[in-house]
């Protein structure tokens, strides 16, 4: 609960934190979610670590990295963020508000995406207290043109006028370790603009949702740092988008998939690719993890994927997650290719074998006929 990986090292420490965990709201109206005040970890925090203390966990910045380059490359700030590390202590947001009682960040953050068809001033406020290293707020237009809001961290009242096509709001810190930070464009009408996102992956949802419905490609990086502002069934069809065209996935980037997702819808994707070929079967470690979350037939299709001498340490394992019907298939499946079910390999099991089960395999194995 600590620890939320959206980036390289990101810390949220708050009695309400935002629950998209995206750093920022996902919508016009402020969405929390309100741990017990009286648990051990809100209690443990507000009471033994003060934003001072938060803010020393963080190491110094590598001054190579273009997380640190970026607060002066108008290139990289015009670009896509970079982070290193992204911290915030008693973070708040929504309502076009932004507020932490400290806050760490190496590298740039978009806080506001705004799509306009016309000029729209907005008037932002901000301030907050620089502890080390540099930091500032910008405004970038449309054409790529950057204006610094605050650098200073003195209270600033300002009223930008967006311009037509996209606007965006960033922070960026070189170093940055500050205390107090408010940012506040509460007067900003979402009426007023075509599209509003509140982060860039929430933005590439978007057109990742367009790319596929044109067929077109997708980059699957950038699609898992957006499951967690995606809609599950949508997750689902970009899985199976990727799957078709025969994408590689490391175990941990498959259990995102499948967490974020409608499990039934890809538990269907992932056995039909694994059926088709479109990509190679799993390792005994990802179906391990993948397993208590799979439903229908995808659960027999990854056991049965994999290699004699591999297959029943998984499966027993994790034989609490298949059904009679599922159990049957599986070691049917699994004597047939040449295994092998000693007594004691068969003692292990037998809790979850039914007596039916039991009789099936007989016929294939029959000096299990006399076991009880």
């Amino acid at each position: 609960m600590l620890t939320v990986s959206a980036c390289s090292t990101v810390w949220i420490s708050s009695d309400n934190l935002s629950a998209s965990e995206s750093k920022h709201s996902a919508s016009d109206d402020a969405k929390t979610a309100n741990f017990d005040e009286s648990g051990p970890l809100t209690t443990a925090l507000t009471s033994f670590i003060s934003p001072d203390g938060f803010m020393g966990n963080f190491s110094k910045a590598s001054r190579s990295s273009d997380a640190w380059k970026v607060y002066d490359d108008d290139k990289l700030l015009a670009g896509d963020d970079i982070q290193d590390n992204w911290g915030a202590y008693n973070y708040s947001g929504g309502n076009h508000k932004i507020s932490a009682s400290g806050f760490v960040l190496y590298g740039s953050d978009t806080f506001l995406i705004a799509y306009a068809e016309k000029e729209v001033d907005v008037k932002i406020q901000t301030s907050y207290d620089l502890a080390e290293g540099n930091f500032k707020i910008l405004y970038i237009a449309p054409d790529n043109s950057i204006f610094t809001l605050n650098d200073t961290g003195a209270e600033t009242i300002q009223t930008i006028t967006m311009q037509k096509g996209r606007n965006v709001l960033k922070m960026v810190g070189q170093g940055a370790k500050l205390k107090n930070l408010k940012i506040d464009y509460s007067n900003l009408k979402i009426s007023n603009f075509e599209e509003i996102f509140y982060s860039e992956e929430e933005e590439y949802v978007i057109q990742a949702k367009n790319a596929l419905i044109a067929g077109e490609s997708i980059e699957k990086d950038k699609i898992i740092n957006a499951l967690y502002c995606m809609d599950t069934k949508d997750t689902s069809e970009v899985f199976n988008a990727l799957l078709t065209v025969g994408t590689k996935f490391t175990d941990d980037e498959l259990y995102d998939f499948i967490l974020y997702s409608d499990q039934t819808l890809s538990s269907r994707y992932l056995s039909d690719a694994i059926k088709s070929g479109n990509i190679e079967p799993l390792s005994a470690d990802a179906i391990s993890q993948l397993m208590p979350y799979l439903t229908g037939d995808c659960p027999t299709e990854l056991l049965k994927s994999l290699p004699v001498e591999e297959f029943y340490d998984v499966f027993a394992d994790n034989i609490v997650y298949l059904n009679d019907d599922q159990i049957t298939e599986c070691l049917t499946d699994y004597l047939n290719r040449g295994g092998v079910l000693t007594f004691s390999m068969y003692d292990e099991i037998s809790p979850y074998v039914s007596k039916n089960t039991t009789e099936k395999l007989d016929r294939i194995l029959p000096v299990l006929s006399n076991i009880p």
